[in-house]
This record gives C-alpha cells, sequence and structure tokens, in this order.
C-alpha cells in the first residue's frame, strides 16, 4: 500500500510540474510575443513563417559569430550552451525545466504535448547548426531526439534541416575553397598531387595516369585508413596480407588469436573452436570463450582478437585487382629493381603502392595553405555566413521520417536508459562500420 501510495504521489507531483512547465512554455498571444521570447534569441524582421529560418547553433562563440553573419530580414539565432538534456531518459516535467529545452519552445512558439500546434511555428526553416566532430554530432542527435519524441510534426512536416559546415579551409594562390569531409580532402590533395603524372608498372606491365592513376590512390586510401587501425590493434598488416588466397579463394582470416609467442589466424569460427579445443586437450584445462566480447578465461596468455576490418579490406584488395594489381604490391619488398616509375618532369622510382601514395601527397600539398575548423567559433562572421548561412552557396540536409516503427526503435535504443538492448545493438552492427579510428 506504502508502494502503490509514493507512486499515486510522484505521478501527481509529475503531473503538477508538467502543468507549471507547458505554462511557462506556452507561447502567449501576439500582443505579448516579444516579452515571452528568449532572452538569447536574435529574431528577425520578417514576420510571414514561411520565409524565415531560425539556426540553432552550437556554442555562445560561434552564436556570436552568427548573429553577426545572418541576413537580419528572415535568419534568426539561438545559440544554445553545451548538451541538452536526453528527453528520451527523463520525465515531461524534467524536460520542461530544462533552459535549453524551454528557450527553443518558447522561440518556436508551438508548444508542447496537448499544447502542440503546429500552425503556431514561427519558423518553418529549423536549422541545426553544429561542430563538424563527435561533440557536435552528439549534441545534434541530442536535439533530433527532442524534435522526434516532443515536437514529431516538425519533421514529419519537413521543417528540419542540418547545416553541413565545412571542416577545411584550403588556399593555392589566390584560389580559395572549402571542404566539408575528409574523403573531399584527401581527393582534393591527390588530384593536384598527380597533375601531369604518368605511372608506369613494370610486372604487371601497365601505364596510368589522370582519372585512373587517381581512381588507383582513392583505392589506397581506404586501404591506408584500415591498415592504420589493423596496426592499432596489433595486427601486423604486411603479415596479414601475406595470408591473402591461402586457401585459393580470395579471403582474408577473421581472426588473430595469440598464445604466449605463438600467432595464428583463423579464418572461420569453426577452425577457431577446432583450435580452442585443440589447446584444451593441449593444456587440460577448460577455456571459457565469450564471443560477444571477445573474452577469454580459464588460461593465461590467450589473446583472441575479432578482425572486423576484413570485409572493407577484401573489398579494396579485390579493386586493386580489378586494375591488374594486388595486395602484393600494397607494401612491396626490399628488392633492388623498383616496381613502379612515375614521371613528369623527372623519373621517380617506387617500390610500393604505399610509396606512391606518400609521394602523391606530398606533392598534393606542396603550396597549399590548409587550415582545419575544429569548431564554428573558429570562423568569423563573413566565412561563416559563406559556407554555412547564405542560401546560394549552403548546404542542407532535409530531415525526413520514412519508416516510423523503426525509428521509433532507434531512438529507444541507443538513446534511451537501458544498456543491454544499447550493447546488442553495437555488437550486431560493429562489422557495418567502416574505418572505426578512435
Amino acid at each position: 500500500a506504502k508502494k502503490i501510495a509514493e507512486k499515486a504521489i510522484l505521478a501527481c507531483r509529475a503531473r503538477e510540474a508538467a502543468r507549471k512547465a507547458r505554462e511557462l512554455a506556452r507561447r502567449k498571444d501576439a500582443l505579448d510575443l516579444a516579452s515571452n521570447l528568449p532572452g538569447k534569441l536574435a529574431d528577425c524582421s520578417e514576420k510571414d513563417p514561411q520565409f524565415c529560418e531560425l539556426f540553432l547553433v552550437e556554442g555562445d562563440s560561434a552564436g556570436g559569430s552568427a548573429k553577426q553573419a545572418r541576413d537580419r530580414k528572415n535568419q534568426a539565432i539561438l545559440p544554445l550552451k553545451g548538451k541538452i538534456l536526453n528527453v528520451e531518459k527523463a520525465r515531461l516535467d524534467k524536460i520542461l525545466r530544462s533552459e535549453e529545452i524551454q528557450m527553443i519552445i518558447s522561440a518556436l512558439g508551438t508548444g508542447i504535448e496537448e499544447e502542440f500546434d503546429i500552425s503556431k511555428l514561427r519558423y518553418h526553416k529549423i536549422i541545426l547548426m553544429c561542430d563538424a566532430d563527435v561533440d557536435g554530432s552528439h549534441i545534434r542527435t541530442l536535439l533530433l531526439t527532442f524534435f522526434y519524441r516532443e515536437m514529431k510534426p516538425l519533421i514529419e512536416e519537413g521543417h528540419v534541416y542540418i547545416a553541413q559546415p565545412p571542416l577545411y579551409k584550403v588556399k593555392r594562390g589566390t584560389r580559395e575553397e572549402y571542404i566539408q569531409t575528409e574523403e573531399e580532402m584527401a581527393r582534393l590533395v591527390l588530384e593536384l598531387g598527380i597533375e601531369g603524372m604518368k605511372l608506369e608498372c613494370k610486372k604487371p606491365d601497365m601505364k596510368l595516369s589522370g582519372k585512373k592513376l587517381l581512381n588507383l590512390l582513392l583505392i589506397l586510401v581506404d586501404i591506408k585508413k584500415i591498415v592504420r587501425i589493423l596496426d592499432k590493434k596489433g595486427v601486423s598488416p604486411e603479415e596479414y596480407l601475406k595470408l591473402w588466397n591461402q586457401r585459393k579463394k580470395e579471403k582474408l582470416p577473421i581472426y588473430q588469436v595469440r598464445f604466449k609467442k605463438d600467432l595464428k589466424f583463423f579464418f572461420n569460427d569453426e577452425e577457431l573452436s577446432s583450435y580452442i579445443e585443440l589447446l584444451e586437450r593441449k593444456l587440460r584445462k577448460e577455456i571459457e570463450f565469450d564471443t560477444e566480447d571477445m573474452r577469454v578465461s580459464g588460461v593465461e596468455g590467450l589473446e583472441i582478437l575479432e578482425i572486423w576490418e576484413q570485409m572493407e579490406l577484401v573489398k579494396a584488395v579485390k579493386k586493386l585487382q580489378d586494375i591488374g594489381l594486388g595486395p602484393q604490391d600494397i607494401f612491396g619488398t626490399q628488392a633492388k629493381v623498383k616496381k613502379f616509375v612515375l614521371t613528369n618532369k623527372e623519373k621517380v622510382e617506387l617500390n610500393s603502392l604505399m610509396e606512391l601514395l606518400e609521394y602523391a601527397d606530398t606533392s598534393g600539398r606542396k603550396g597549399l595553405q590548409i587550415q582545419r575548423y575544429k569548431g564554428l567559433g573558429e570562423m568569423n562572421p563573413s566565412q561563416l555566413w559563406e559556407t554555412t548561412m547564405d542560401p546560394e552557396r549552403r548546404t542542407l540536409v532535409k530531415i525526413t521520417l520514412e519508416d516510423a516503427v523503426e525509428a521509433d526503435k532507434i531512438f529507444t535504443t541507443l538513446m534511451g536508459d537501458q544498456v543491454e538492448p544499447r550493447r546488442n545493438f553495437i555488437q550486431e552492427h560493429a562489422h557495418e562500420i567502416r574505418y572505426l579510428d578512435i
């Protein structure tokens, strides 16, 4: 009876707190609108919502620059300090006590829950403008969780967008260019690095230049990313690639097993299980192996590593084979006769594809001034306008809802307070992640 009473009191308090919070967040009538808006909001002069944009900006510094950069006629700015509350884990009364969330609700004018009225929306474009880093992605995810859970019609009606700020500014002579991703940056550097160059391969006898040479280099960029990750995990890339085609099939092992000084690789679960059984008989000990987190107990010095990157590396090596090259060309050997000759104004002899990639990258960076933006706050107002806010030049991603059931499941799993479903999701989909380099 006591527990029932406590639950009833808690529910009553939550309802009362939510009612009071909704009263605070509710949009007042037009006569009182100006006084009801949050103090941090730099509003626009346009009164027709269909022409108005609201930028939700990560950080006060970037918010200040955005306020200077904006078109005051139709662009409003609301700076947000730090990460907002994860609404998936909070009750409504706690959500509506959050200062940042109160500001968003007040600025939009729609109200929330039973009070929500999309016809009162003050801006028909709500643009999430966050840094192009991990923290920025987290803040963006928290904002999307809030809109999905508390203001879903805004997403369904196509009012929510994500800004795409640049990651790099590149300058060569008088030419300036903004780059949004690491992939675009790598491509630009390599394009500059191979201008006018031709690659001659001695075995097989072939010549590459222009788009074909660039295509080869982009494959090598992917391979280098995987190689770096393997190296960090304690897998020798050179030794690993030697196992290509060992079974007369174009495959690579998915497990590396180290037992004291002994190192072995296995291509499937059956091979790994057979090895563990053999080891148990040899040591006369039972070995407990958890396939989910790869933990081993029962014997000292035994380490089992699952190589998730195997799938992507196999794809990349097959692309090399389509060109006429193979895994043996990636790192080369110490042979006196060089495999590759790169010609432009001079001839450069190279012994491996990794040497080729390094040479092209170094050549492409000559005379290039590269600035990497760690955050929106590093850009001055004119740069912020030019790259992220100018309707003529900016890139926006519209948030759409294609499968409501699946979306609901994803938000519950990844943002909810249950740890086990989230862990299972990560383990199930870990192999789909490309080049996770933390």
